[in-house]
This record gives structure tokens, C-alpha cells and sequence, in this order.
């Protein structure tokens, strides 16, 4: 996802659209034995933004799958399900705490500049963008190699594995979450989705899909597959990638090749802040960790 001036233009992948924002998705582990109350939980829980997507997660775990296999998954399904959220065209950031060493690290996997931007392009902060006229602030994508590198230190099941769930709900029959619904309605945003290749995928014509229509998908399962089969780096040294640059170019987009071989995940230590008897672990910028620690901290008095 690309961020600039305020405004969040993102690529879905392949021309399948343009996302915004990024959905946080958490996977927590309790060794706590005590029986479960109503909100409780004895081994571990999956929160994503969906039903559909917390079940994806909880199945991985229940395959014996690593609580970040289960995150993996239910991100994958995210994309599909609620897009105008994330997609694999966006960023990632992974705050991982491991039980046996205690440790707390940081996989920072979100969107860098691409190396040939326009000189003048923060001039232009300014100005207001159109939505949908957004090309140029495209960043250089994150997302799956930062799932790759996630799945690399702490995955168990085979990286194909987590992706079948949301191919099968592509093949099978996906339909318009309500959310979504209510993102292509509103009366600002409407106007240059309408106007945009976006009308492909989420308009009937001249209307807005509405809740329970089909959303039939093939070329996104179809990409899908491909990363399941071949790998992360299909999509940064591989024909995936050829296919992102040439299609967003034609919008005006400066991201290349090589741009995308370059990206790298960055490992670092999370920022670690005391809270009364607890300590806070969270990400480092260009998270909003330090951010979230000094109000907290403010609110304590």
C-alpha cells in the first residue's frame, strides 16, 4: 500500500484494485489452565476482522500449525475478504513474542519508496489527490515477503498450506462482505471508483456491489496459486512481478524491477516501555509503537 500526504493508495495485485489501510490481525497464546468463562481461552485465540478469517486462522492452529502460520493464513484470507483494507500490493508488520526465549521481535515488512520517485512528488502534499489518480505514491510492496520472512523463523506447516483456505474461497463461491459493501456506497469514495478499472471488479454496471453478490475472483485464486506453488520471490523476481510493473505503470506508477528485487523485511527489536507492573512491547516507526507508549504512559499519570 502506498501512503502519501494522508491519502493510502494501494495495489490489490495485478489490476485487481487499489486497497486502503492495513488491517491488524493478532495471534495470542496462553499457557493459563483455569476453565474457560464465556470470553475466555485456554490455549490460543485468532482475531482478524472477519468470522471467516478467524476461522481460517484457528483451523492452521488446529493442524498444529505455529500461531504464525495462523496469522499468515488469515491475512491471505483478509485480502479477499474485506480488500478495502489490505492486499498482497500492501505492508506488514509483524510484533512476535516468543515464549521460550522471551524475546519480543519486530518483522517490519511495510512499503518503501521506489528508487526513480519524482523529485517533486512531496510538493505536491499540498495538493488534494483524487482517489483513483494516485499511481505515483504506489510504494515498493512488502507484504509477501514479509510473510515469507515471518514463515522462514517461526512457520511449521508448508507455506502452500496456508493459502489453500482462501483459494478454496475463491473457487468456491465468495461473496460481498457487508463492509465492503458500505466502503463502495459512500457518496466520496464512489465517484472515482466508478471511474476507475475498479468498476471491474466491484460495480454491476453502474451500481455498487451489495451484500451476499457473488464477487467471483478467478485471477486472483489463480495468482494465489501461483505464490502457493512457487513461492514469495514469484512475485518479486518472477513473472508476477513482470505482470504488477507493467500494469501500474500505465497509471503512472515508477515502480520497477529492480525495485521490487531489492525489498527486503527488516528484523529489529520491538520498543519496550514500562507500565506500572506490565511492559508494553510494540514496533518501532514507521509503526506507531513510540506514539502508543507516550499516551499510555501520559494516561497513567
Amino acid at each position: 500500500m502506498a501512503r502519501g500526504c494522508g491519502a493510502t493508495v494501494g495495489l490489490v495485485l495485478l489490476g485487481l484494485g487499489l486497497a486502503l489501510a492495513v488491517i491488524v490481525l493478532a495471534v495470542v497464546l496462553s499457557h493459563h489452565q483455569a476453565p474457560c468463562g464465556p470470553q475466555a481461552f485456554a490455549h490460543a485465540a485468532v482475531a482478524a476482522d472477519s468470522k471467516v478469517c478467524s476461522d481460517i486462522g484457528r483451523a492452521i492452529l488446529q493442524q498444529q500449525g505455529s500461531p504464525v502460520d495462523a496469522t499468515i493464513a488469515a491475512l491471505v484470507c483478509t485480502s479477499v475478504v474485506n480488500p478495502q483494507s489490505m492486499g498482497l500490493g500492501g505492508g506488514v508488520i509483524f510484533t512476535i513474542y516468543n515464549v521460550t526465549t522471551g524475546k519480543v521481535e519486530v518483522i517490519n515488512a511495510r512499503e518503501t519508496v521506489p528508487a526513480h520517485h519524482a523529485p517533486s512528488l512531496l510538493d505536491r502534499c499540498a495538493q488534494a489527490l483524487p482517489l483513483g489518480r494516485g499511481a505515483q505514491w504506489i510504494g515498493v510492496p512488502g507484504e509477501l515477503r514479509g510473510y515469507a520472512e515471518a514463515h522462514r523463523r517461526h512457520g511449521r506447516l508448508p507455506w502452500a498450506q496456508l493459502f489453500q483456505p482462501t483459494i478454496a474461497l475463491l473457487r468456491g463461491g465468495h461473496v460481498v462482505a457487508p463492509v465492503l459493501s458500505q466502503f463502495l456506497h459512500n457518496g466520496f469514495l464512489r465517484p472515482s471508483l466508478q471511474a476507475s478499472t475498479l468498476r471491474q471488479l466491484f460495480f454491476n454496471g453502474t451500481e455498487p456491489l451489495r451484500p451476499q453478490d457473488p464477487l467471483p475472483w478467478p485471477a486472483l485464486a489463480t495468482t494465489l496459486e501461483t505464490v502457493a506453488t512457487e513461492g514469495a520471490e514469484v512475485f518479486y523476481t518472477g513473472r508476477l512481478g513482470q505482470m504488477l510493473v507493467e500494469d501500474i505503470a500505465k497509471e503512472g506508477s515508477q515502480l520497477t524491477l529492480q525495485d521490487l528485487a531489492k525489498f527486503q523485511p527488516e528484523v529489529v527489536d520491538a520498543l519496550e516501555v514500562p507500565l506500572g507492573v506490565y511492559t508494553l512491547y510494540s514496533p518501532p516507526p514507521p509503526a506507531g509503537g513510540a506514539i502508543l507508549s507516550f499516551i499510555l504512559n501520559v494516561l497513567r499519570g
